[in-house]
């Protein structure tokens, strides 16, 4: 494929596909959105949320802990 051996062939031959695709949109006016990861088997949003709420759920646990 060109992009040597080893194990970062494989993500300079991805990283150079999506340039590539960047390309492509570009010329048609398209716009590519960030990529959202999803976390688990939570969607992003709920993955957000979630993690809100262990983090309120913490900061209780330590006012009631120094009460």
């Amino acid at each position: 494929m060109g992009f040597g051996d080893g194990k970062d062939a494989i993500s300079r031959w991805r990283e150079r596909e999506r340039k590539v695709l960047a390309e492509i949109c570009k010329r048609h006016g398209i716009e590519i959105s960030a990529p959202e990861k999803v976390r688990g088997s939570f969607e992003v949003d709920e993955y957000k949320r979630y993690k809100d709420n262990i983090s309120e759920l913490e900061q209780k646990e330590t006012e009631a802990l120094s009460e």
